[in-house]
């Protein structure tokens, strides 16, 4: 179970041929309130409640993960999410990023502060993580928290498909590790999510790890090297609609559920 411990906190950063409809409409304003229901191998895993909020000018969003059902007997996980930014023509400029999570009886909170250019300026972590190498001031410049992430693979997806890329990444820093994030553009396919068929957009996703991992984690990652399927809708919402990851040998599936007019209601 130690591989499935990390499965839920990596599908909240989650949570990119034909002539799809997202290259030919402007890209929509990523505003909605879902639901996402996991699970590993038909039997309930977790749920995920995300709220995002866009206009022309700034960006926030607020993300809640808990683990059930089986997942709770090994890996009790849940975490609160919240995130405030700017938008510009050129991207997403974050603000203030803090999360309070918990697993198992391990409680931790991060709070990174940005300056009007993006970069951090001030880092909370509590408890103080001792057990990790630091990760370098200058290699954080640029890279996105896991929730403003969302928000810019969103954007590159959007640009790649109206420019016939196949392939772009991203970086993450989420207070503790510092992470490429590759993304593939795969295929338009048909999926069924909520009981329904839906032309989707097939990307698959890995991370690269580039420093502030531990020698445990680095070499988990080599031997269980884990690629997230994700499927964003086709049109100009471009909201992903369903995520996939084989864990050991079945597939843990985060799918969208409803949308709701309270991220309480969602959750």
């Amino acid at each position: 179970m130690t591989k499935i411990r990390y499965v839920l906190p990596v599908i909240a950063w989650v949570l990119l041929h034909a002539s799809p409809v997202s290259a030919t409409e402007p890209l929509g304003l990523y505003n909605t309130i879902a639901r996402y229901e996991f699970s590993l191998a038909g039997i309930g895993f977790g749920k995920i409640a995300i709220g995002t909020n866009e206009t022309d000018s700034t960006y926030d969003s607020r993300l809640l993960v808990k683990s059930r059902g089986v997942a709770s007997l090994f890996v009790k996980h849940s975490s609160d999410t919240k995130l405030q930014g700017a938008r510009t023509q050129t991207g997403y400029i974050p603000h203030l990023y803090e999360t309070n999570f918990q697993t198992r009886n391990k409680k931790k909170y991060i709070k990174l502060e940005y300056d009007a250019k993006g970069n951090i300026g001030k880092e909370t972590s509590v408890p103080e993580d001792t057990d990790r190498p630091k990760v370098p001031t200058d290699q954080k410049l640029g890279a996105h928290d896991p929730l403003s992430l969302l928000f810019e693979i969103r954007k590159k997806l959007y640009d790649a498909l109206a420019n016939s890329q196949k392939t772009f990444s991203v970086s993450m820093y989420d207070g503790r590790r510092l992470s490429r994030i590759q993304v593939d553009v795969i295929d338009i396919v048909t999926r069924e999510v909520a009981g329904q068929k839906q032309r989707l957009i097939h990307v698959a996703t890995s991370r690269a790890p580039i420093a502030g991992y531990t020698e445990k984690e680095l070499l988990r990652m080599k031997d269980s090297p884990q690629t997230l399927q994700v499927y964003f809708s086709d049109d100009a919402n471009l909201w992903p609609m369903l995520m996939e990851v084989n864990v050991f040998m079945a597939t843990l599936r985060g799918e969208w559920v409803k949308n709701c007019d309270t991220i309480d209601a969602c959750f």
